[in-house]
């Protein structure tokens, strides 16, 4: 069952979700004060692979933390040769020396994050990306690593846009995510 809240959690994948409670699921490790930011997931930004393509949306943070941005590519259940193709695209995660040496497709993306005020919107970042790496797999996806941003309290907008046409990418369902980083020890 799929969270209907505006905000989910990543224990999600393997939690069911519990309406009764403030929390978003049962999960021993999810905490409110662990998911400030609502998840929006912009259905297919670059579906088709098509250049210009763009998915837009506003959230915001109650805590200052690290947010972690994803293009998350999916496979169709059931269908091992489709997994099979876009896990190749995907690439393996395999390392060496420290760095993915495998990242499958080059996906050149824009990512653009804005900080809304009073009096507009400010660009807080904006860059370009053409290599991710593969962060992780769920059901239904392979999770690619786009950046993470510290975010402090405050209203944003993010913007993906696809920066070129993939012909490979023409039947295979992209989405934009994003969700609090997982602390790795750093700021």
């Amino acid at each position: 069952m799929r969270c209907s809240r505006s905000y989910c959690c990543p224990f999600l994948a393997w939690w069911p979700v519990d309406r009764r409670s403030r929390s978003c699921c049962r999960h021993p490790l999810c905490r409110d004060d662990e998911r400030p930011v609502p998840i929006r997931v912009c259905g297919c930004a670059i579906r088709g692979g098509k250049q210009g393509l763009r998915c837009r949306t506003e959230f915001s943070v109650a805590t200052a933390k690290t947010y972690t941005f994803y293009l998350n590519l999916h496979f169709r259940e059931g269908d091992s040769q489709n997994k099979e193709r876009v896990r190749k695209l995907a690439g393996t995660g395999a390392y060496r020396d420290g760095r993915q040496i495998d990242t499958g497709l080059a996906i050149p993306v824009r990512l653009r994050v804005e900080r809304i005020g009073n009096i507009g919107a400010s660009s807080i970042f904006d860059r370009m990306f053409t290599n991710h790496d593969l962060e992780g797999t769920a059901a239904d996806h392979f999770s690619k690593l786009i950046t993470r941003i510290r975010l402090e309290p405050g209203r944003y907008r993010a913007r993906v846009e696809a920066l070129e046409n993939i012909p490979e990418l023409e039947d295979i369902s992209v989405h934009f995510s994003m969700l609090v980083a997982y602390d790795r020890g750093g700021p």
